[in-house]
């Protein structure tokens, strides 16, 4: 929802930008009507239309509006023992490392902000309803009307101003003389015969929903003042009313009441306004050369918004590959893809396909050889191989490969992925949810078939969505070898993979002090601070890895280190209780009362997840039961709202001893 309000207030100030530079101050009226109107649905279309991959940076607006916009937060905890809700982090490496999520407790900035946000658009959208209604009853309740052929002349003394909406026209015959009120009726029926209550309606809606962007009440007042311009310019030019007892009319007529928003009226404000476009010089008809410049700003607002779409996307759901969501189409674009005829055959599903994976699996050779004669080597299995695995009292269902080159891949057969490749396996086939084949083979500790792959022109830095790059595929799995080889032959380390990060920040949080050594040693960031995230330091405290954190520590971490929404490595160490880390943090420098938006501090982080003793630590160290912070108040009213008694005995003993 956020991703499109901002790109939304994008369009927004592109489109009013353009607007007052080059076409506000001509005279083409109806065009201007047109621009304007077209301009608010854009405002709500162009931030869903799709383009294909046309230029490099293409969509470099989508990303920088992901970077800044905040993101729920999680705290996980990697343990080797079953623990409540797991979540295989890699399905196909052994031995299986479990994955911990627990969604944040507290409401952060995030929710807030929404909160705010749908108020003030609740606010609004009564505001127009209710401005619907009143005139709807004024239509209802009204006895004195007259129907004429183009519109519905409603006679009320309630209505302080004249004013159209749709077909209805209102206005008090007392307050006018008969001269001005036949003027305001030709006016006014200029505006039912043009529809201009479908321009403001439209408009209010959009106000409705970009309420807090300043840009837009702008833009709505222009697309108010063009439709008076229009209405004055076809009553003077129609020699219905002469122009100089018109203005002077007008004059008479305007009213201080602040009008309805949703009807046609006399706003005092747009009189100075409107008589100066009256008497302004007509534009010359050449001057319409400028809309055709709309065409560019158009293509340049979609070029920069989205991010592309790219031929896979004509594939089926079984079928169409997966990216990451920042750079894969670039890593990919010069990839072969499937030829016409391999699409049509992938599509169709074959049995003979899982037979082909199960060959691949036992490494029948001659089995393979057969099933190739007839079978696509780029077939899907519709029937994918599953395996059950039970630690403790929780089971897990894993889903095998369903394309024949991952499964060679992740068992490892070079010779099958020769043959494989021989017979026209495309090197990047994969299905979706399957990892690529240069990931499975990296994912599971295979260096011959990383560098056979790689020789065949395997994309060494391509992502695939929820499975990231090779490199952190390699450093998931803790295998060395494969890391120093990838980096070797180009691989990126610093490249950042929603939802993981980089390889150090992996390497990092899953302990692996020797890989986290070799990448230093290779020039990685120790810092490098990652939304949603955080840093390398983060990760090793978040899972008390003492060893990693002192190595990270010993070569430049910094102990306090954060982004705008996450939390300190001794925040998270609190929040999952590793009492330990939090003492030898506390011991090097680390803040006990730093502020973090998303987490609030160290010690809410303990009094929420009950670590008595990790609290007590804390309190001993100065951390200050009482610091209020933005979104998630403070320790103690998080001890009462649990009624976590033992919690608040320690927290008033605090209070009480100082």
């Amino acid at each position: 929802m956020i991703v499109f309000l901002l790109k939304a207030s994008v369009v927004v100030l592109a489109m009013l930008t353009f607007y007052k530079i080059f076409l506000e101050k001509e005279s083409f009226f109806a065009a201007n009507r047109m621009y304007l109107f077209l301009g608010l649905l854009l405002i709500v279309a162009l931030p869903f239309i799709p383009l294909p991959n046309i230029v490099k940076g293409q969509g470099i607006i989508s990303e920088k509006i992901e970077l800044i916009t905040p993101k729920g937060k999680f705290v996980s905890t990697i343990q080797e023992n079953p623990v409540s809700e797991p979540i295989i982090r890699d399905s196909n490496s052994t031995p299986y490392v479990l994955k911990t999520i627990h969604p944040d407790k507290e409401k952060g900035l995030t929710y807030w902000l929404l909160v705010v946000y749908y108020f003030g658009a609740a606010v609004l959208l009564l505001n127009l309803i209710s401005q619907i209604i009143g005139i709807l009853l004024k239509v209802i309740r009204s006895s004195d009307r007259v129907d004429d052929a183009q519109c519905i002349i409603i006679n009320i003394e309630l209505v302080k101003e004249p004013c159209s909406f749709f077909r209805y026209i209102f206005l008090n015959p007392e307050s006018y003389d008969f001269e001005t009120y036949e003027q305001i009726i030709e006016h006014e029926k200029i505006h039912v015969k043009k529809r201009h209550t479908f321009d403001l309606i439209l408009s209010e809606i959009i106000v409705v929903v970009l309420w807090f962007n300043p840009f837009i009440w702008l833009y709505r007042k222009e697309v108010e003042k063009n439709l008076e311009y229009q209405t004055d310019n076809l009553l003077i030019n129609n020699n219905t009313v002469e122009k100089e007892k018109y203005q002077m009319n007008l004059l008479e007529i305007a009213t201080l009441t602040r009008p309805l928003t949703v009807t046609t009226n006399y706003n005092q404000s747009l009189v100075k306004q409107r008589i100066l476009k009256m008497n302004s010089k007509k534009s010359n008809p050449q001057a319409y050369w400028k809309y055709a410049f709309t065409a560019p700003l158009l293509l340049t607002l979609l070029i920069s918004m989205n991010k592309p779409f790219s031929m896979e996307g004509q594939l089926s759901d079984n079928e169409r590959p997966t990216y990451d969501s920042q750079q894969e189409l670039d890593t990919y674009k010069d990839v072969n893809w499937l030829t016409e005829q391999e699409e049509k055959l992938a599509k169709i599903p074959d049995s003979n396909c899982t037979q082909l994976l199960i060959a691949i699996k036992e490494m029948e050779m001659v089995e393979i050889k057969r099933l190739l004669k007839t079978v696509n080597p780029n077939c899907i299995d519709p029937n994918p191989e599953s395996e059950t695995i039970t630690l403790g009292s929780d089971s897990f269902t894993i889903t095998g490969p369903r394309t024949a080159l991952v499964a060679a891949a992740k068992y490892g057969n070079t010779q099958i992925g020769k043959l494989l490749i021989d017979s026209g396996a495309n090197i990047e086939f994969h299905a979706e949810h399957d990892k690529s084949p240069l990931i499975s083979a990296a994912a599971n500790g295979h260096l011959d078939f990383v560098k056979y792959l790689l020789s065949q022109g395997a994309q060494i830095n391509r992502a695939v969505q929820g499975e990231g790059t090779a490199i952190l595929a390699a450093t998931r799995n803790g295998d060395l070898e494969i890391v120093k080889y990838l980096l070797q032959e180009g691989a990126d380390m610093e490249r950042v993979i929603t939802g993981e990060g980089t390889p150090l920040l992996a390497a990092a949080r899953d302990g692996n002090t020797q890989i986290v050594e070799y990448l230093i040693s290779k020039g990685a960031d120790v810092n490098m601070q990652i939304m949603g995230e955080g840093t390398a330091l983060v990760g090793a405290a978040q899972n008390g890895h003492m060893e990693t954190a002192k190595y990270l520590l010993e070569n430049g971490a910094n102990i306090n280190g954060q982004d705008l929404n996450e939390s300190t490595p001794l925040i998270e160490s609190t929040r999952n209780g590793h009492i330990d880390m939090v003492n030898y943090l506390l011991s090097k420098g680390a803040v006990v009362d730093a502020v973090s938006l998303a987490e609030g501090t160290a010690l809410i982080g303990a009094v929420q997840n009950q670590h008595y003793d990790v609290a007590k630590l804390l309190l001993e160290n100065g951390a200050d039961p009482y610091l209020t912070t933005p979104g998630n108040g403070y320790a103690m009213f998080h001890a009462r709202n649990s009624k976590d008694d033992d919690m608040i005995a320690l927290l008033n003993e605090y209070k009480r001893s100082n």
